[in-house]
């Protein structure tokens, strides 16, 4: 079965100046109908400076929310993520007052849908916790850390340190020998 991303109705928009009174005074990032993000492939996204590529990123991992109000079709955004054992549906109410949404906020719904039926509905902090790894455009390390440290401290606020053997995840980012160096000891 293919694993991909499904993202329906995603625009985003932002204002010129803060609260715009009109779509004149808006600046269009990202309009979305419909479209497929395969996984396990490698994919790049592409654009110039200010294109809306981290846009799309933090609308992915639920750091950003879309326009509650897709630009073209004027429906709902929603995106489902279809893995291997379970479905991941992303669904975006309307708040009473706009200017309070966020992505921590209850206007998001995450129903997560095992193969067996059984459904779950989780928050969004949880499904970033459990389901997604992200690499920051910025590193985002503790300077104060080692490498073995900043590897784990993710680990052990998502409580995911069992099982695991740092060894090898710091020899598969081909820094064998570095785990007690710091940050600013390495290079960029």
């Amino acid at each position: 079965m293919k694993q991909y991303i499904l993202l329906e109705n995603i625009s985003k928009t932002y204002d010129k100046n803060n609260n715009a009174p009109n779509d004149s005074d808006k600046t269009q990032i990202l309009n979305i109908e419909e479209i497929k993000i395969p996984l396990g492939e490698f994919v790049a996204i592409l654009g110039y400076s200010g294109s809306g590529k981290s846009t799309l990123m933090n609308i992915l991992s639920l750091l950003d929310i879309p326009d509650l109000k897709h630009i073209t079709t004027g429906r709902l955004p929603k995106i489902t993520y279809y893995l291997l054992n379970e479905t991941i549906e992303i669904t975006y109410e309307q708040c009473s007052d706009p200017e309070s949404c966020s992505p921590s906020s209850s206007n998001i719904t995450v129903t997560v849908e095992q193969k067996n039926g059984e459904r779950e509905i989780l928050k969004a902090c949880a499904l970033r916790s459990n389901y997604f790894s992200y690499i920051f455009q910025h590193a985002y390390l503790h300077p104060n850390f080692d490498v073995e440290d900043n590897i784990k401290a993710p680990l052990v606020i998502s409580d995911r340190k069992s099982g695991l053997n740092i060894d090898e995840l710091i020899a598969s980012a081909g820094l064998e020998g570095q785990k007690k160096r710091y940050i600013n000891d390495l290079s960029g």
